[in-house]
């Protein structure tokens, strides 16, 4: 991973240029208003922004925002579906 976050929160991922990694270029687990914001991610081997959080059983949101990225070249390991944003 080229950023990982897990829980806390109003975490920001800004400005960035994240490439020739070899998993996902950021990764969220949990937390509340995480932002991820004008970044370029290219070459890495899975996704671009793996994405989760919230609560589905109070229906609570993380309020997390995946905004204004340039993504591309992705699943150099992967050959199956890998998104730019996998939430």
């Amino acid at each position: 991973m080229g950023v990982q976050i897990e829980g806390g929160a109003g975490n920001k991922v800004e400005n960035c240029v994240l490439r020739n990694l070899g998993n996902h270029a950021v990764q969220i687990d949990g937390g509340a208003s995480h932002v991820v914001s004008g970044c370029e991610m290219h070459g890495a081997g899975d996704g671009g922004v793996f994405v989760s959080g919230g609560n589905r059983k109070t229906l609570e949101s993380c309020d997390h925002l995946i905004h204004n990225n340039h993504i591309h070249h992705l699943s150099r390991r992967s050959r199956c579906y890998t998104p730019a944003i996998h939430e």
